[in-house]
């Protein structure tokens, strides 16, 4: 088993809340890095069950953090967030168990500690707080193999990235609802958007089963995206959205996604040498839109992927 730093692509990373159950527990962790200084890190929380990944930013020479997560079985690792920072994996790990193991301070040398498989957190259904080290920098290929597709940096011809939401994961809740007198005292949109707006309303929810999502043009090639909740006819253009191009190095339909029956949105932009396929939720409670997860794939990746 190698025990060299494996050295891996640094891309920027996802975040992805769990599911929306209630917090069982919370994982307080201390960092101990391979350096005289700890520089900036994401955490990366991973639920063993659905792939679903929760992520942490953590400050450089930041030593620690805390995360809640829902009931459930977690593998934490750890990728650098920083330019210039060495493109490795740290974990928490057989190695790092071994490590702490005050009984028995002849085997805690890293020569004995040679077990560096990932170790699984088993949190059950009642409110905890459990403490961790995470230190284990010497991963093998095969760990180091494993967390590159956790994050979507290896996908095969015919799948999406392991771990990236599905919209079948997040039904709405479909009720009749009748057509919504429209408020648009919060979009700031023009006549022509707003009669862009009426049109497609016409038509139904498109989106989340309660909402209608307009896509209003913004130049060549160029889109934003009002939201109306047929609740209350409150039109949104949330600024977080942003522009969305359809100027996808391929599969530029799929620029933007969603579905009737889903509180998922899926925007995918492109970045240079690749895209970044970003995910946001509908928050029925409140109305609003939260950015969820993101996933970069180069060229090669995201063209030879099918959609989920």
């Amino acid at each position: 088993m190698a025990s060299a730093l494996r050295i891996r692509p640094l891309l920027a990373a996802l975040a992805l809340a769990g599911g929306g159950s209630a917090t069982a527990a919370v994982i307080d962790a201390e960092v101990a890095f391979p350096g005289r200084q700890v520089p900036a890190l994401k955490a990366y929380v991973c639920d063993v069950d659905t792939s679903r990944i929760k992520t942490v930013t953590i400050a450089a020479a930041a030593a620690r953090f805390t995360v809640e997560v829902p009931a459930g079985r977690y593998e934490i690792f750890l990728a650098p967030n920083e330019p210039g920072a060495p493109d490795i994996y740290g974990a928490y790990t057989e190695y790092s168990l071994c490590m702490a193991r005050p009984a028995d301070p002849q085997r805690a040398t890293a020569a004995a500690c040679d077990d560096h498989a990932l170790v699984s957190l088993n949190l059950g259904g009642k409110p905890a707080r459990v403490a961790i080290r995470i230190d284990d920098w010497y991963l093998s290929d095969r760990v180091a193999g494993q967390l590159d597709r956790l994050r979507g940096l290896e996908v095969g011809p015919e799948s999406e990235p392991l771990g990236a939401p599905h919209f079948s994961e997040y039904r709405a809740q479909t009720a009749p609802l009748p057509p919504p007198q429209l408020d648009f005292a919060d979009s700031a949109l023009g006549a022509e958007e707003r009669e862009l707006v009426l049109r497609t309303v016409a038509a139904g929810p498109n989106f989340a089963a309660q909402a209608t999502l307009a896509l209003l043009p913004c130049g060549v090639g160029c889109e934003r995206i009002a939201l109306v909740d047929w609740r209350n006819g409150r039109v949104s253009a949330p600024q977080g959205l942003g522009e969305v191009r359809r100027t996808l190095p391929c599969r530029g339909d799929e620029a933007v996604r969603f579905r009737r029956d889903s509180l998922l949105l899926e925007i995918t932009r492109p970045r240079p040498g690749g895209v970044v396929t970003q995910y946001y939720l509908w928050k029925p409670e409140s109305g609003g839109i939260a950015l969820e997860t993101e996933y970069r794939r180069d060229t090669a990746q995201f063209c030879r992927a099918l959609p989920p």
